[in-house]
Order: structure tokens, then sequence, then C-alpha cells
């Protein structure tokens, strides 16, 4: 009789075996389900960064309500979760420029947001089939300020304040005029009075092989130049220095005009603004970087004698570009960060 009533407890348990197993089970697919769910989710909040950022890049440059923008973000979500649909909205942005005022850029800001349904594994024994995951990011433009890449040619505010966008500018003087009656000499210094100085900028360092790499490639990434910095020019005419620089970064994209430069093209080139300028310094002298201007790099032009000066076509903007971004004055080029 004790053997069996024994017997009959031990099944009695059977049952509650039964239900802490269910449990466990349970237990176990909605910790591999959401643990998957969050890597989900984790890599849908990437793609969306990615997505914002690459659609803030267009804002401004698009004539048809923005489609290029939401179309550049849903490509760049769709390189790492070609699944996800995506959907985005645009509107302005408003930050504090380092300066502390407050800044308004109409039509500045992205919102992407990416989902897509995540079919479960072991939940489906609770009767779960799927489950939605999203992220959601934005990406917003500001002034440019600064950064790495900038090639060592000095513009005066005054030239930039009258120069209209596509036409043709000396952005490095020669000691001669140019003949070239459709080159805009806008800024070219009455009476040759160039003092040493013709628009040749020190970015890191002096002398001519320094002045050469950073035309052919910009400012290394350990030298960035901002607005407020003090610089050097770098006297003399360069102009051997110039013309070969000038002639390398024009083979690297040597098909490209200022119709149809693609935004990425090593002949798109960041220039600094400086004051004072040429005519108004001599030798080597210090100079405030005031603010950045692009150009689209045409060539070298040889003058008259020892000499010659480098050309470019003002790109008015808006161009969005890698570097710090916060600043207060427009001169048509923005960084696109991550805003919340």
């Amino acid at each position: 009789m004790k053997i069996y009533k024994g017997k009959e407890k031990r099944g009695s348990v059977l049952p509650f075996v039964a239900i802490g197993l269910l449990v466990i089970l349970g237990v176990f697919a909605l910790v591999i389900d959401v643990g998957m769910l969050y890597a989900d989710r984790s890599s849908l909040v990437n793609a969306a960064d990615a997505g914002a950022l690459a659609g803030a890049s267009a804002l401004g440059t698009d004539a048809s309500p923005w489609s290029k923008s939401k179309t550049r973000a849903a490509a760049y979500v769709h390189l790492t979760e070609p699944d996800a649909a995506v959907s985005s909205e645009i509107s302005s942005h408003t930050y504090t420029a380092t300066d502390g005022t407050s800044v308004t850029i109409p039509n500045g800001k992205i919102k992407v947001t990416a989902t897509r349904n995540k079919v479960l594994m072991f939940a489906k024994l609770l009767g779960f089939d799927a489950q939605a995951v999203g992220a959601t990011a934005s990406a917003g433009l500001s002034h440019y300020t600064g950064g790495t890449g900038i090639v060592p040619f000095g513009i005066t505010e005054e030239v930039l304040n009258n120069m209209q966008k596509g036409e043709r500018y000396i952005v490095k003087y020669g000691p001669q005029p140019p003949e070239d009656s459709e080159i805009t000499d806008l800024g070219y210094p009455l009476s040759n009075t160039f003092k040493g100085n013709f628009g040749s900028l020190a970015l890191g360092g002096s002398g001519a092989s320094v002045y050469g790499d950073n035309i052919r490639y910009g400012t290394p990434p350990g030298f960035s130049v901002k607005i407020g910095d003090i610089v050097s020019t770098e006297p003399g005419v360069m102009s051997g220095p110039t013309d070969k620089a000038v002639e390398y970064r024009v083979n690297l994209d040597p098909t490209a005009t200022y119709d149809n430069v693609a935004e990425n093209s090593p002949r798109i080139i960041i220039v600094p603004i400086i004051n004072p300028g040429v005519g108004d310094i001599s030798g080597r002298t210090d100079v405030t970087i005031v603010g950045f201007s692009a150009f689209f790099l045409e060539d070298f032009q040889p003058a008259k004698g020892n000499g010659g000066y480098a050309i470019g076509r003002f790109i008015e903007g808006p161009l969005t570009v890698s570097g710090y971004g916060g600043g207060s004055v427009d001169t048509g080029l923005y960084v696109a960060t991550l805003v919340e």
C-alpha cells in the first residue's frame, strides 16, 4: 500500500512538470525572439541614420518638392535593409549657432522612418507570428564653418559679394591680368599692387611642396581650417606648383563640366574667404578666415612673363559638404548632421 501510494504521489506531479516546461519554453521563446527583435531594430536604426544623412545632403538642391532627397534617403536605407518600408518628411531646421544666435534653415531637415514586419520563430508556439519593428532618424543642415580638404587659394569678401553663379573667376592670381575677355577679373589689384602676394595661402606649413599638395588633395585630415583661424599667406607667384597641381586635380575628373559635375568630384574645391586680401598685404602676412566658398576648378592659364592664374566657376550653392557645421553665416555651403 505504501509503495502504491508513493507511485500515486509521483504521478500527480507530472501535470506540474508539464506546466513548468511550458513556462520555460515560453520564456525561452520570449528571450530568443525579443533578442532578435532588438538586433533587427538596431539594424534599422543604423539604416535610418544613413538614410537621413543621405537625404539631408540633397536638401535645397531639389526643384521637384524634395523628391531627390526622399529618393536618396530610401536608397540608402535599402542598401542594408532592402525589405524595409521607408517614409520621410521635410521640415525647417532651427539650431543655435556657434556664436549663440538662433538660425533657421527652411526645409533644412528630413525625418526618415524605416519599418518592417519581423517573422518570429519560437513565439509562434504561443500564437505570435510576426511583430512590427521600426526606427526613426532625423538629419538637418547647418551652415559650414570649416573642415579639412581646403584648397590654399584666398578670396576676399568684396570679391565674393559680387560674384555671379557659374561665372569664371580668378581664384589664384598671376602678376599680369588675363587677356581672355570671358574671365571676370573681379578683385584684380589695381596697378598690379600685389606686394608679393598672389592669392596663395600657407595652410599647415609653408613652401611649394605643401602648397602643391594642398591643391592636389586639400588640407590633410590632421589639419582643419575654420572660420576665425589666422593663417599665413604664401608669397610669390608659385606658378609652377599651381600649374602642376591644378592639372593633376583636373585630370582626376577630366570630362566634368560646371553643368554636369558630380557632387563628390575632386574638381569642386572649397576655398577660404580671407580678410585682408590681395593688394592690402605685403610679403608673408597673417590673414583671418572669415568664411568659405565653393568653385568648380576649370584650369590653369599661363600669362605673359613668369606667372599664370587658376580659373574657377563660382558655385553659389546650396552644396552639402563634409566638415564642421553650426555657423550663422550662409555662404551656400552646408553640413548634414543627425539631430533630434
